[in-house]
């Protein structure tokens, strides 16, 4: 075998390595598009880090949100600025793959999500 040959040989081991890793990380990626739309919507009892893999972070906002009415619901309204700064923040899931997904969508979809927060928040009368 020449020097020539084996130096061929071990690129294309080494191409397939990359290209293996490469495949398993896309076989574990989560859209961000559901990521997204889950923090949005649910956002208050951590469904959407339950979805991306982030078991602790979605257990802490799910406790915080049963014990508001005990706390005056100040952890409810900690837990929705949380979840919507995942929303703009989070781009990967807990195994470190990306978001797969259209990222133009995703992000009109976060710019819109907190377009509709910040309306409510400013358009709703709180009775004190």
């Amino acid at each position: 075998m020449t020097q020539e040959e084996v130096l061929q040989k071990i690129k294309e081991r080494e191409a397939q390595k990359i290209i293996k890793g490469h495949r398993s990380r896309e076989i574990g990626a989560k859209s961000g598009i559901i990521y997204v739309l889950l923090a949005f919507f649910l956002c208050v009892i951590g469904v959407h880090n339950f979805y991306a893999g982030y078991y602790k972070k979605g257990m802490a906002q799910l406790v915080l949100t049963l014990l508001s009415p005990f706390m005056m619901f100040i952890p409810l309204l900690l837990v929705s600025l949380w979840g919507m700064g995942e929303m703009l923040l989070v781009n990967k899931s807990a195994n470190g793959s990306s978001f797969r997904g259209n990222t133009l969508v995703i992000w009109a979809l976060r710019v819109l999500g907190i377009g509709i927060f910040v309306y409510q928040v400013m358009t709703t009368e709180l009775i004190l």
